[in-house]
């Protein structure tokens, strides 16, 4: 028998090594201030590449998401890599609109985008 373990509700962030970062959106998403302050100090501290996990997002608001496709433009203009993990169809839907081919990905879960980023050449 398998233990269901639930997403925090609040983002939290973990480094990878150096130079990557994860951010976990948490399972409510209403709005993207305090991923955007997880990047920000990461960034300072060195990370270039980016995952935001919305894997565990049980609830969202559009403009948590526009937000967050402002934050991931602004890192790939700073010359980091942006992977956005997200497999619920209204998230995806929605930052497939707001992408505009921006330079950061979607992948549909944190394996996957983990998998792509590791695998980039540095």
């Amino acid at each position: 028998m398998s233990l269901y373990v639930a997403s925090p509700e609040v983002a939290s962030a973990r480094r990878l090594g150096e130079r990557a970062c994860v951010v976990d959106a948490g399972g409510q998403f209403t709005a993207a201030r305090e991923v955007d302050d997880l990047a920000a100090h990461a960034a300072v501290g060195g990370a270039r590449e980016f995952v935001f996990d919305l894997g565990g997002v049980r609830r969202y608001e559009t403009e948590a998401l526009v937000e967050l496709s402002a934050l991931c433009r602004r890192l790939v203009s700073y010359g980091c890599e942006v992977i956005v993990a997200a497999h619920d169809p209204g998230v995806v839907l929605e930052l497939r609109r707001l992408s505009h081919g921006d330079g950061w990905a979607i992948s549909p879960t944190l394996s996957s985008a983990l998998a792509d980023l590791l695998s980039r050449p540095l």
